[in-house]
Parts: C-alpha cells; sequence; structure tokens
C-alpha cells in the first residue's frame, strides 16, 4: 500500500507582490504535472492525507486557468487536522520544566531556535548582536540560544549575556518553560508553539514559498498576528524589541490544534495494512 501524506500542497512564488513571470509560469507548470499525473494514475495512491484542514489550504489558483490549491486538494485528498504529537495538559508545569532545563526560575525567558538547520546561522547570529538594545527596554529578559545538531556554537557571536546550548531533545519542553520564542517560519515549530498558547516571532527563510506563504496562512487561521511574522531584512534591533514588547503586552489567543489527527490518520490507514496482510496470506495460500 501507498499512502500520501503531506501538510502542503501547491508550488507558489515566494513572494506574490513581486513574482517575475518566470517564478510564476514554473511554478505553474510543476503544479500542472502534479495535477495531470494524480488524474492519470488515480489508483497509484490508495490514500492522500493532508495534514491539516481545509481551511489551512491557501484559496489561490495553482496557475492560470487551473483549480484553486483549496478546491484541488479537496477533490484529491482526504482531512486529517493537524498531527499534535505531545498533549499540553500533560506537560509538567512551567516550574518543573525550567528545572529540568536549568533555566533562571525567576526571570522572563527568551528561546531563540532555528530548527537545528545551519541555515539559521544569521538568523540567530542577528538576534544574538540585537539583544543589548532589546534588554533597554526589557532588561529582566533573559535569552538562551538553541543552536541544534547541525550548527557549531563557535560560529555564532559570543555574549556573556546569552545562554548558548546546543541539541536540546525533545525542544518542545523548553519552549513551553520559555515565556516567549523566536524561530524560524517552519511548521512544525510554530504549531508547537500555537498548541502551548505561546508568544512568538517567527522569520521566514526568504526565498522558501511555503515558511513565506502556506505556514504563514495558516498560523494567521490559527489566530497568530501577521506582525509576528518578521522578514530577515526587516529584523533589526529596534523591530525585534518593539515586537517583543508588544507580544507581552497581547497575549495569544491562539484557535486550540486539534489531538485528533493522529488518530485519523491512523484510522484510514489501517485497513490498508489489514487488506495488504490478508492478500499476502490468500496469495501464499493459492501456491500451496
Amino acid at each position: 500500500p501507498y499512502v500520501w501524506l503531506t501538510d502542503v500542497t501547491g508550488y507558489l512564488p515566494a513572494h506574490e507582490e513581486s513574482a517575475t513571470e518566470r517564478e510564476i509560469y514554473v511554478a505553474a507548470d510543476y503544479n500542472a504535472e502534479l495535477i495531470n499525473q494524480v488524474d492519470r494514475y488515480p489508483n497509484l495512491r490508495d490514500r492522500s492525507l493532508f495534514i491539516g484542514n481545509p481551511e489551512d489550504l491557501l484559496p489561490v489558483p495553482l496557475g492560470p486557468g487551473l483549480e484553486t490549491i483549496q478546491e484541488w486538494t479537496q477533490r484529491t485528498h482526504e482531512f486529517a487536522g493537524y498531527v499534535r504529537y505531545f498533549d499540553p495538559d500533560n506537560l509538567p508545569d512551567q516550574n518543573a520544566l525550567r528545572d529540568k532545563f536549568s533555566l533562571d526560575p525567576v526571570a522572563r525567558i527568551a528561546v531563540a531556535s532555528v530548527g537545528g538547520t545551519s541555515v539559521g546561522t544569521t538568523l540567530l547570529s542577528r538576534i544574538i548582536e540585537s539583544w543589548p538594545i532589546v534588554q533597554e527596554s526589557a532588561p529582566d529578559l533573559k535569552l538562551v540560544v538553541v543552536a541544534g545538531p547541525r550548527l557549531d556554537l563557535s560560529r555564532l557571536p559570543q555574549s556573556p549575556d546569552v545562554e548558548y546550548r546546543g541539541y536540546v531533545d525533545n525542544l518542545y519542553e523548553m519552549l513551553a518553560a520559555a515565556d516567549v520564542a523566536l524561530v524560524q517560519g517552519g511548521l512544525s515549530t510554530t504549531m508547537e508553539l500555537v498548541a502551548l498558547q505561546k508568544p512568538f516571532l517567527y522569520f521566514p527563510l526568504q526565498q522558501h514559498y511555503e515558511q513565506q506563504r502556506h505556514v504563514a496562512n495558516r498560523l494567521e487561521r490559527y489566530g497568530v498576528p501577521s506582525w509576528a511574522r518578521i522578514q530577515y531584512p526587516d529584523a533589526t534591533p529596534e523591530c525585534i524589541g518593539q515586537r517583543l514588547t508588544r507580544l507581552f503586552t497581547e497575549p495569544p489567543s491562539y484557535l486550540p490544534v486539534e489531538s485528533v489527527g493522529a488518530s485519523r490518520a491512523a484510522e484510514r490507514i489501517a485497513p490498508l495494512i489489514g487488506n495488504h496482510a490478508t492478500a499476502r496470506v490468500e496469495m501464499e495460500m493459492s501456491r500451496r
């Protein structure tokens, strides 16, 4: 059995307002190829599951004369809802988590993380370099930088006012222990923060169409304010400081992240595995 699971459908230019004709053409050409393959070979996939809901999809065309992303995905996929792999209600309280990660039990904590990819080096560097100015408006805010497994800590600017960590297992627990987060624009980490009802700023990669458009659309649907998204060229120390201050004065009111996504996906996949096992037994019996 072949099950296709995805949390994004549809290639798009990274920036709609500044897209070139070439970008529009290439994205539409990829989409047309995908539509054609799925329509020509409908039985190739035994299941196509979207990890999310129809409302998470952009209602924009896949290309000139093509269906919208929302229309095509609803026609060709089933919807599982978001797959949340931890239950915020079952986590230890914030004090216990701070003790687990040896974090200051009194200060306000900001955790900066880029998902462990080395491409985030420049973002973490900018946040670290900005921190002395940020602290002018938030002197009790301490910064913990999580480099992850692929980013050498020695490549980052060194500051006595910043705490540095390498790989952190179950990073969502440290995010739960913090007061605020600064992260890249990946869907997994940002949705962890939404599930935790934790205020955060996110910085999507400049030419990454998923982070710039699909992720941003989904996060706004869950109630993340548009001003929490900061483009890297705009991420000055003053901008970061102002937005952090705004996070503390405007607590989040995100939509709850559903807890049934994994079970819904499992319910749709399990019969295929059972049918496949039965078919193999019948084939072996016929050979005998």
